[in-house]
């Protein structure tokens, strides 16, 4: 998988990396903005890491001495968190106990069809 794709793959996924520990050498974090800095910091020791906040440090790193994204997570393990479940709304949960009531009663029916008798159609109109 190409490194373009491995990057809108991984921008759209909800997901953190387990990463191999990542030295950042004393001339790169030096090359950093502060904010940056303080994040590569904070993350060096931490055994996930946030695959934007991963990004936002290859990106602000020099380019020259940085390693390549797809050398630096080869061998890593993803971790994919799950999307919050969506709420149902009310008109769904109505259908739902339409069709549970429904389902029951065709169950039911089912269930005691050889007892009860068979309702007759051939009742004429008065």
């Amino acid at each position: 998988m190409g490194s373009v794709a491995l990057q809108m793959l991984l921008q759209y996924l909800y997901f953190q990396i387990l990463i191999k520990p990542y030295h950042f050498d004393y001339q790169d974090l030096v090359e950093l903005s502060n904010d940056l800095r303080e994040l590569a910091s904070s993350l060096s020791d931490q055994p996930t890491v946030p695959y934007k906040h991963l990004r936002w440090v290859w990106i602000g790193s020099n380019l020259v001495t940085r390693p390549d994204l797809m050398g630096l997570l080869s061998g890593s393990n993803f971790v994919f968190c799950s999307p919050k479940p969506r709420e149902k709304s009310e008109e769904l949960k109505a259908r739902l106990r339409k069709l549970d009531e429904a389902s029951e009663k065709k169950a039911y029916g089912e269930l005691v069809k050889d007892i009860t008798p068979t309702k007759s159609m051939d009742e004429p109109f008065s």
